[in-house]
């Protein structure tokens, strides 16, 4: 779904033809990414400090998939073991609560005040994640899936960097585009 009035880009779902994941001793590319996690976001508290310029909200999720037709491996160093491999990619996160913080910054344009997020971050806290990479091999370990489940809160660590960005990025720029199009006087009703 998107909003043409306004030119918000669909986001649901989240679909990447390349991703590219860069993180703690670990790069990897992700073909055909596919996720709907937004569909099934739950604000749970939400504060615009239009005097302070702070925004912050906290969402919730029961669960966040994410699967790919393939993957690539350019540099495999699973929580501290080399691997390589080719296939297909899931991962399940959950009970998610994602903490978004940023600044707002006001402008006038064409006379009316108008609204700008920056320094805006995400944080995730996962209870649990289940990750699954088809033919994932390593010299050091017979079965690296069993390794990475055995691991996961190690793994969440290295992993969850580059989550937090995708999730910034599809948070970040449809609000933006509805604070640019809508003047606060119409967004913040009395």
């Amino acid at each position: 779904m998107c909003y043409k009035k306004l030119s918000i880009p669909r986001v649901l779902p989240a679909t990447f033809d390349v991703a590219p994941c860069y993180g703690d001793g670990l790069a990897f590319i992700l073909y055909n990414a596919y996720s709907d996690f937004l569909k099934d976001l739950k604000i749970t508290d939400a504060l615009f400090d239009l005097k302070n310029n702070k925004a912050e909200f906290e969402a919730a999720l029961d669960r966040v998939e994410v699967t790919a037709k393939n993957y690539t491996i350019l540099n495999g160093t699973f929580v501290g073991v080399k691997a390589s491999g080719h296939g297909s990619f899931n991962m399940t996160l959950v009970k998610v609560v994602a903490s978004f913080k940023g600044d707002i910054r006001k402008y006038k344009k064409g006379g009316e005040d108008y609204l700008e997020l920056t320094n805006f971050k995400v944080v995730l806290n996962v209870d649990r994640g289940y990750y699954y990479f088809e033919n994932l091999k390593s010299e050091e370990k017979d079965d690296m899936n069993t390794y990475i489940d055995e691991n996961w809160q190690r793994f969440r660590q290295q992993l969850l960097p580059i989550v937090e960005t995708y999730v910034r990025t599809f948070i970040y720029y449809p609000v933006n585009v509805i604070f640019k199009e809508v003047p606060i006087n119409k967004m913040f009703l009395p």
